[in-house]
């Protein structure tokens, strides 16, 4: 497989491009550790096997299915999302590119694009840091789910998914991109959980599965 064949090329950030994963999952698990201790390790097992999804996505699961239990109101998720985001804006520049990335994007000559879960204004002030952003047409991330800024990206670049990829790391991902009809590869290396069900998922669909975005690079597979 040469992902030179896609017209359009879709990458997710976390776990993709840079690694952040088990930062972003301690952190989670230290915002809830501050309010209700004993459901810190539920939400971050939570956290972890929902990659991809919005904060507001995460911390909502944890009022309905925990706090509220516990006689928290709604608020408490706008106050949980400010906490988290003021926590990951402490360490998240610190967080390493990945394997392959730097040497991948420098051979690409398609268009591509990212879409996190991430606040997208961290997520372009990250990859900015890296000096990552000028390889992309756009970056997108939350408020604003990936399902609806995939279908943005699809309106307003004109891409047509038959042709394109979605390169993420969770199940999320490879849902968006098959909700949409694009090919979908998986990059496992930086998984923070058990992922055997998922790349047979993934297998089975018709997809990739790879180590890191090394893998993808034209001249280790021309060897």
């Amino acid at each position: 497989m040469r992902v030179e064949q896609f017209s359009h090329i879709v990458f997710d950030m976390d776990g993709v491009l840079i690694d952040s994963n088990p930062f972003k999952i301690s952190v989670a698990k230290r915002v809830m550790q501050s309010i209700l201790p004993e459901a810190a390790m539920v939400f971050a097992e939570h956290f972890r096997k929902n990659f991809g999804q919005t904060r507001k996505a995460h911390f909502t699961w944890a009022y309905e299915n925990v706090l509220a239990r516990h006689g928290f109101t709604e608020e408490i998720v706008d106050t949980l999302i400010e906490q988290y985001g003021k926590l990951i804006a402490e360490n998240y520049a610190s967080c390493d590119v990945t394997a392959g990335t730097r040497s991948l994007l420098s051979q690409l000559h398609r268009p591509c694009y990212v879409l996190t879960g991430s606040d997208q204004h961290e997520a372009r002030a990250l990859l900015g840091g890296h000096q990552l952003n000028t390889q992309f047409v756009d970056i997108l991330g939350g408020p604003v789910n990936k399902s609806d800024n995939l279908k943005n990206v699809i309106h307003t670049y004109g891409i047509n998914p038959a042709e394109s990829v979605f390169i993420g790391d969770a199940l999320h991902d490879f849902e968006v991109a098959s909700h949409f009809g694009l090919s979908f590869i998986l990059v496992t290396q930086y998984m923070p959980f058990d992922n055997q069900a998922l790349i047979e998922k993934v297998i089975s669909s018709g997809g990739y599965v790879i180590d890191t975005l090394s893998d993808l690079l034209i001249d280790r597979l021309n060897k």
